[in-house]
């Protein structure tokens, strides 16, 4: 049996390891607890771009970071940025400039930095076979549809889901995926 290999942006990590949000997306933090509890119970590979990684370190306490990198290293891959990466954004960035994909996006108000750091979570993606990858990222979202991975965002609320410790709930899926 294939086993599902799922990557994760920034967002989903703030929402779902930080139990971060602003208050209109307070819904997102149980969502994302959701997810995981399904990607656990479908025994899914979380794979997790060291850009990824980066950008939700950036945002932690200088306390904290170790704590949270033990948290995420125990249930997700994170994959560095190697040189099949490079080859591979090199192809990404290549083709969305010459058709013209890289001036929308601009159009938008992303920067070349922003449209770069999206392009290098896709291209890890890419690399370590991802089928999907669960983001709010709008830039994000354009270049994985463009290169051919599905996009979800976070499975809705039907009905009310008990109270988890994502802590211990973690744990429990990194042994399921060793």
């Amino acid at each position: 049996m294939k086993k599902n290999i799922i990557c994760l942006d920034t967002n989903i990590l703030v929402w779902g390891i930080q139990q971060v949000a602003l208050p209109q997306y307070q819904d997102r933090i149980e969502r994302t607890q959701l997810l995981f509890q399904q990607l656990h119970q479908d025994k899914a590979e979380i794979i997790i771009p060291s850009v990824v990684l980066s950008e939700f370190l950036m945002g932690i306490e200088k306390i904290e970071v170790a704590k949270y990198f033990k948290e995420i290293n125990k249930y997700c891959k994170i994959y560095s940025f190697d040189t099949a990466v490079a080859f591979k954004l090199s192809e990404i960035f290549q083709s969305i400039k010459q058709d013209g994909f890289y001036e929308e996006l601009k159009n938008e108000g992303r920067t070349k930095q922003c449209i770069k750091f999206d392009s290098m979570i896709i291209a890890t993606a890419i690399i370590q076979r991802a089928s999907i990858i669960y983001t709010y990222d709008g830039g994000v979202k354009k270049i994985a549809e463009k290169e051919g991975i599905e996009v979800r965002k976070l499975p809705e609320l039907t009905e009310k889901i008990p109270e988890i410790d994502l802590l211990s709930t973690t744990a429990n899926i990194n042994r399921t995926l060793q």
